[in-house]
């Protein structure tokens, strides 16, 4: 059984969710990995593993040294060069993309699934190494 393209809606919610995640935290075990994975029909490993693909992409990371995997699709690199440096556009297609599936914010194990915008306001605080 040859395995399932991943379709664009699914590969914006999983950006989305990059742009959220430590890259330490991308793992099948992450409860919002999990949640997302249930949203959109995918499990929490290849949700975990397709973080990584955008991860071998993001130069941040390459700079200071952190790979990704190698193999990342034609579709992982058009939507990466499509919304790179464009995170608020991203987290308006994924906010619209994700709201008829999961129902309410709620719906979902952790919050840290919701992109910006998604009818919920936190502060948080990141620090980066330079």
């Amino acid at each position: 059984m040859s395995p399932r393209s991943w379709t664009r809606e699914q590969l914006l919610t999983t950006l989305a969710l990059y742009c959220q995640t430590p890259f330490g935290r991308m793992h099948k075990g992450n409860p919002a990995i999990i949640a997302l994975g249930a949203v959109i029909d995918r499990t929490p490993s290849a949700v975990a593993l397709k973080l990584v693909n955008f991860a071998s992409l993001d130069p941040e990371l390459s700079r200071r040294g952190v790979g990704g995997m190698g193999n990342t699709s034609a579709a992982d690199r058009g939507v990466w060069e499509e919304f790179y440096g464009r995170w608020e556009v991203l987290a308006e297609h994924a906010t619209i993309l994700e709201a008829p599936a999961r129902g309410t914010p709620s719906d979902l194990a952790d919050s840290a699934t919701s992109p910006a915008g998604a009818g919920e306001e936190r502060v948080t605080e990141v620090s980066r190494e330079i």
